[in-house]
């Protein structure tokens, strides 16, 4: 909770509203009395000459256009590639045509569920950093907002203490435990290590070394050593680690289950997994076995947020893995994905792979 000097509340909510709206005909202003935040119309020249002079009202800025794609191009290398290579390119290329692009394409996908908090948390940085212009001190009023009731709360509130205050305090809340990195954490952690760079990769494969030695079965550390390899360039172990991910997805699945949806975070290293596999298939020219794990994934996961429709319809036309992101790569940069679409609807017409979901 942020307060004004007189101890009025700011409206948290106007601010970043007014820091992120792209209407130019209206203009935000923070009441620096009441903590208030007021939309006046731009065509209204007197009132806007009115508030301009009186110093009881600050102009609340817009975040320029270059900072959001900023925090998008944040969002998309942090949150959405260290899941999906093939989407984070994506979205980064269609980005290149708008913020609009960029979230028409996202609303097709489950990230799109993620990214208002993203945004939100973005905001409320700038919006710190706009306090701190402004003549007036605002505080952080956050002893208001601690729970009476909260243990660990009270002593933060008490002043003084020492580390052994806090985790005495801290166990006597039910929930509180320490915790300790599992695999999972060390594979995130070496995916936001990756750059594209051989002394990343090498960093990342340190750390998932670590993740080896919790569980050498768990098939999205092998997902995270095979990534990690492909960017180090050695093929023979990105292949082995390839086809041990996908092993282990095997023995979590001795039969496939009618759905395994990439909006369950826990499934997307199984769905990986099984498209990596079927990318080595077709690579090796097996075409059978790679065309039947496509299938198998747009069964699972209809929603397709791994793009494997278009992998497959290339299979299906002859066009190599390679040849498909290069149309991709075309269509980005003429804002015109036709070519791409009418392969799949074309193919789809053929051998019937994939029932487009309608979305809401």
């Amino acid at each position: 909770m942020f307060i004004l000097p007189n101890g009025s509340k700011i409206d948290e909510g106007g601010v970043i509203k007014g820091l992120s709206d792209d209407d130019d005909s209206r203009k935000y202003y923070l009441d620096a009395v009441t903590g208030e935040v007021g939309i006046i119309d731009v065509k209204d020249k007197k009132i806007n000459d009115k508030i301009a002079d009186d110093k009881r009202y600050f102009e609340i800025p817009r975040v320029p256009e270059k900072d959001k794609i900023k925090n998008i191009k944040k969002f998309i290398n942090e949150m959405v590639s260290p899941e999906n290579r093939f989407l984070g390119n994506l979205l980064n290329k269609i980005l290149k045509g708008g913020i609009g692009s960029f979230l028409k394409l996202l609303k097709k996908t489950d990230w799109i569920y993620g990214w208002p908090q993203w945004e939100r948390d973005c905001l409320y940085d700038k919006m710190l950093d706009w306090f701190e212009t402004l003549p007036v001190e605002i505080k952080d009023d956050w002893e208001k907002e601690l729970d009476d009731d909260c243990p660990l709360c009270q002593s933060i509130k008490q002043g003084n203490h020492t580390v052994y205050d806090f985790k005495k305090s801290a166990a006597k809340m039910p929930n509180w435990q320490s915790k300790e990195k599992n695999e999972v954490d060390f594979y995130y952690d070496a995916m936001e290590h990756l750059d594209g760079t051989k002394k990343s990769a090498k960093e990342a494969l340190e750390i998932l070394f670590e993740a080896l030695k919790i569980d050498s079965d768990c098939a999205q550390t092998h997902v995270g050593l095979a990534c990690a390899y492909g960017e180090f360039g050695d093929k023979t172990k990105t292949r082995e680690h390839i086809k041990k991910a996908f092993e282990e997805t095997r023995k979590k699945f001795p039969k496939w289950p009618k759905e395994l949806s990439w909006g369950v975070i826990e499934n997307r290293a199984y769905l990986r997994a099984i498209q990596w596999m079927a990318d080595e298939y077709a690579n090796c020219g097996e075409k059978e076995e790679a065309e039947e794990l496509y299938k198998l994934l747009l069964k699972l996961n209809p929603n397709d947020n791994q793009g494997v429709r278009y992998t497959l319809s290339g299979l299906y036309a002859g066009i190599s893995g390679e040849e498909i992101n290069s149309m991709f790569d075309e269509g980005n940069k003429k804002q015109n994905w036709d070519k791409l679409e009418k392969l799949v609807k074309a193919q789809n017409k053929k051998h019937h792979f994939w029932k487009e979901p309608k979305y809401e």
